[in-house]
């Protein structure tokens, strides 16, 4: 990937903002609704803006939005004692830096794990999120067989490593992931032999590689929560997942949501 990234405009501890609206006319425009953008905790934030070609953030300026990126970076030794709760409570708070900067509740979109925790942050601040958008956000953790199995008899045993290294490593998630699909990679490499080297289908096949292979460690709290209590217990698809000490509970969410599966 060889795009410039936008100026941060707002950080706490390794997290920063990245304002994706600085350099677009229309984002600049008076009036223009801020966009908070949460990706996942795992796999980086670059995938929403591989190339300029196919960007889904500049995209969003070019129309008149002004995003705000969330760059989670790599925990540091705060940060891996983390769970949940603390993760949300830091959305929380650059929630709250971009209404005060663009001076009226911003919507708030989230990607993948970044869109369960959006859930959390749209259900504790009502009055603060404008809109939420959801894309391929896992909810339900046991509506999808698929490897579930797998998960659920190894996921106590990799939250005891999480708790005694601190962290859940790369090489460790992405072996879970690669888990659920194991005949994949030999798919998809198989289509890559078979595609103009030189062309862009190639180039874009070995930038989304780059992405998937480049993901950031998962606090040890965290790592816990999610697989036993997001896999294990599915406490999210039954209200039970606590937050600050309160249930998050989407039926109470009372937003324009628009969630994409």
């Amino acid at each position: 990937r060889t795009l410039d990234n936008p100026p941060p405009v707002w950080s706490e501890g390794n997290t920063r903002l990245l304002d994706y609206g600085a350099t677009h006319r229309a984002a600049r425009a008076r009036g223009a609704r801020a966009v908070l953008v949460v990706p996942s905790l795992i796999n980086r934030w670059e995938v929403l803006d591989l190339t300029m070609e196919k960007s889904l953030l500049r995209a969003l300026a070019a129309q008149g939005l002004r995003p705000y990126l969330v760059d989670w970076g790599t925990p540091d030794a705060e940060e891996r004692r983390f769970d949940t709760t603390a993760y949300v409570a830091r959305l929380e708070r650059a929630l709250g830096f971009v209404a005060r900067r663009a001076r009226r509740a911003p919507a708030v979109m989230g990607y993948c794990m970044g869109g369960t925790l959006t859930v959390a942050l749209a259900a504790r601040q009502p009055r603060r999120v404008a809109g939420l958008a959801l894309l391929a956000a896992p909810w339900d953790f046991h509506a999808d067989k698929t490897g579930h199995a797998f998960l659920l008899s190894a996921g106590p045993l990799l939250a005891r490593v999480a708790d005694q290294v601190g962290e859940l490593p790369v090489d460790i998630l992405q072996t879970l992931f690669w888990s659920l699909d194991p005949w994949l990679a030999v798919k998809k490499f198989g289509r890559f032999l078979g595609m103009d080297q030189q062309g862009s289908s190639a180039a874009e096949f070995v930038l989304l590689e780059d992405w998937l292979n480049e993901g950031a460690p998962l606090a040890g709290p965290t790592a816990r929560e999610c697989l036993v209590g997001w896999y294990g217990d599915n406490l999210p698809g039954t209200d039970k997942w606590m937050v600050g000490g309160k249930p998050v509970v989407p039926s109470k969410i009372n937003v324009p949501s628009l969630v994409m599966i």
